[in-house]
């Protein structure tokens, strides 16, 4: 059977959807997959669509099934069905291998509250850089956070790390504690939470910006300050499936060290070389267009519609404080020798912002 990560009830399709990372000599694309209810209906899943696009080191491939679901089904909270391979070789056994007895949960409130942007992230106790992250990208234009938590559930401190946040309703947790499975790397927990997040919000969510939390998304047109600015009144956006985000590197000249509880990340990093990373070498980063998302991987859309390359300097970069986290002391990092204090900027705006809101003195 594949390896699949998660699977949820899609009101909006009716159906269900189950996600999974293979490898590509794995040709589940060519098998055919049913999905049997506890009250006995079967539904055959629809064709599962090949992923065959290379991203990256030691690649790892996508596979995305999804059944019709029973209209008596459609208002319950959970309900339980197993998912089989059906034998088209062998008429007198039905199925080659089950997955049986999976208990399905439905959203908790239907219909969902819709946004028209979101940010997607996964985490493993990261939660010094959250707060920044979240207030800031809240200040300029996101509406809601989905923030898949990595570490074992008894061990993570986030949902305490934002709770004001969570009763403000800017954060929903999400606990994805995986591991790789054998062979693979972490990549694939990485990959499988991105398709979930996709998958799961394609009819609730407009824009999903998908970045890590040492990464800040920055309108550079002083006439559009908020990202929203730069995803409407434009026909030519309907097609796309993401627009893409230079890297642009911040730090401090010399490397030198610091204290989380020394000032802002924005404070400590006001340098930058002289222009953006290189694009198209696992750099850039993507809002994505959701409807027009089929597979995602990291960097780029594997399987969907066309890319669009924001421009760093007059509409969209990607500001990447690499040399704050603590993952990537040895990340290869270029010369900050350019003074830029324009994150400084809005900072202090959002931070003003969120004082009043989280009532802060």
């Amino acid at each position: 059977m594949p390896v699949i990560h998660s699977f949820f009830a899609d009101e909006a399709t009716e159906s269900v959807i189950f996600v999974g990372v293979k490898w590509l000599s794995q040709n589940w694309h060519q098998a055919a997959f049913v999905c049997v209810f506890d009250n006995g209906d079967i539904s055959m899943s629809d064709p599962v669509v090949q992923d065959g696009r290379s991203f990256g080191y030691l690649t790892q491939f996508l596979i995305v099934l999804t059944c019709s679901m029973p209209k008596s089904y459609l208002k319950q909270s959970n309900f339980t069905l197993s998912l089989s391979v059906l034998n088209i070789t062998n008429l007198d056994e039905a199925f080659v291998d089950t997955y049986e007895n999976l208990t399905v949960c439905r959203p908790g409130i239907w219909p969902v509250k819709r946004y028209f942007l979101a940010m997607c992230t996964m985490v493993r106790n990261m939660d010094p850089f959250l707060p920044e992250w979240v207030e800031y990208h809240a200040y300029i234009g996101v509406e809601h956070f989905y923030i898949y938590d990595n570490a074992p559930y008894k061990n993570s401190t986030l949902r305490e790390t934002m709770k004001p946040y969570i009763d403000a309703g800017y954060v929903t947790v999400v606990p994805w504690p995986h591991r790789p499975s054998s062979g693979k790397t972490f990549l694939e927990i990485q990959i499988a939470h991105e398709n979930d997040c996709i998958w799961r919000h394609k009819h609730d969510v407009d824009w999903m910006i998908k970045v890590d939390v040492d990464e800040f998304v920055q309108p550079m047109n002083p006439l559009k300050p908020k990202i929203p600015d730069y995803l409407i009144d434009d026909s030519t956006l309907e097609t796309l499936s993401s627009i893409r985000l230079d890297n642009w590197f911040f730090g401090r000249p010399n490397r030198t060290t610091f204290s989380y509880k020394s000032d802002s990340i924005f404070e400590r990093n006001q340098y930058r070389p002289g222009r953006p990373t290189p694009q198209n070498i696992g750099r850039d980063k993507n809002i994505l267009q959701l409807k027009n998302v089929y597979y995602f991987k990291i960097h780029g859309v594997k399987l969907g519609g066309s890319a669009r390359s924001a421009d760093p300097y007059h509409e969209l970069r990607m500001v990447h404080y690499r040399m704050d986290n603590p993952r990537h002391r040895t990340f290869d990092l270029p010369d900050f020798r350019t003074l830029d204090t324009s994150m400084v900027q809005t900072w202090t705006e959002a931070k003003r912002h969120f004082d009043q809101i989280l009532g802060r003195s």
